[in-house]
């Protein structure tokens, strides 16, 4: 038990805590409760992005044996690449399950259960699309062609969520909202070839667990981006509510902790759709962003190679095959 933690990362895993930590408190402040050019903003923002480059050189230093983000597997373009595909796939992932939400409460006027109720479209599809795609590589072996249209209808969708206001058919954002989730949904199952495909066997643990990390690591980017671009436009938009009360109300980075339908029925009813209108203008934003990592993602697609995956173990880690018993019983 002892040699077992003796494997973990303390050093990295502090190191990259610390600075993700500090990331998240400057861009959760940033023109929300200060402006963007405060020290209480910049500093926690420079400290963090610091910290993330100390941290992958602390990763490649030779003295670290375990290191949590193992370096080799960033050594060959296929498995960086699929690994930063890894880290995009679920930063959009959770940017979208966060703030359709916001959009069906805030805009839609739904209840928190309905709301969660209209996000089904989007969790239903992800799954049967993972079983899906695992099903065509390991039919066909390639995985390159599943990659270029995960990023491409998660492009197409995003794009296609600026589109969302209060006039939108339940149609539309039924469909709309599927299309990113086939994409997620592909790359939940086909990734993981992708990223060991290139690299020799005895690596295949650490590539596995670079991509479970690199997954992690991307959802908590895509809640804390869209947040802080939400927040931010938000307070850009709010003048145009002319209740100062409900604007303070709102403002200090509120808006999206405040979201509900229940609030914004409470206002008058010009104050209600003056409210409507800054929160579907802050969504455009936000979606408008989301364009840009999925765009990305479809890009890397081309610096993949299209290698032909193993079918069977030749190294140490293989099993020997049973010697068949002539013995007659």
């Amino acid at each position: 038990m002892g040699s077992r933690f003796k494997r973990i990362d303390y050093i990295g895993t502090a190191i990259l805590a610390a600075a993700v930590t500090s990331l998240l408190i400057g861009l959760s402040w940033g023109g929300a409760l200060y402006a963007w050019s405060e020290s209480r903003v910049v500093v926690p923002l420079v400290l963090g992005i610091t910290g993330i480059f100390v941290f992958h050189a602390y990763e490649m230093a030779p003295w670290v044996k375990y290191p949590t983000l193992p370096e080799k597997v960033f050594r060959k373009r296929t498995p960086a690449a699929a690994l930063i595909m890894a880290f995009l796939s679920f930063m959009l992932l959770f940017w979208a399950i966060y703030f359709l939400p916001v959009y069906f409460q805030a805009v839609l006027n739904a209840g928190s259960t309905r709301a969660g109720v209209w996000l089904l479209p989007t969790v239903l599809v992800e799954v049967p699309f993972a079983v899906v795609g695992g099903g065509l590589v390991a039919k066909t072996g390639r995985y390159k062609p599943l990659h270029f249209f995960a990023f491409g209808v998660m492009t197409l969708g995003f794009g296609l969520f600026a589109r969302f206001d209060r006039h939108t058919p339940m149609a539309e954002w039924v469909i709309v909202q599927m299309l990113p989730a086939f994409g997620v949904g592909f790359m939940m199952s086909t990734n993981l070839p992708a990223v060991q495909a290139d690299l020799p066997e005895e690596d295949t643990a650490a590539a596995t667990a670079a991509l479970a990390f690199m997954r992690a690591y991307g959802s908590i980017w895509g809640v804390s981006i869209p947040a802080a671009i939400f927040n931010a436009r938000f307070a850009i938009e709010s003048y145009r509510i002319t209740d100062t009360g409900v604007r303070t109300l709102l403002s200090d980075g509120r808006a999206y902790s405040f979201v509900t339908a229940a609030l914004v029925n409470s206002f008058t009813p010009e104050t209600k759709d003056q409210v409507i209108d800054v929160f579907t203008r802050a969504l455009k934003v936000t979606w408008l962003a989301s364009i840009a990592p999925a765009a990305l993602g479809l890009l890397l697609v081309f610096a993949e190679k299209e290698i032909v995956l193993r079918t069977e173990l030749d190294t140490k880690y293989g099993l020997d095959e049973s010697k068949k018993d002539s013995t007659k019983v």
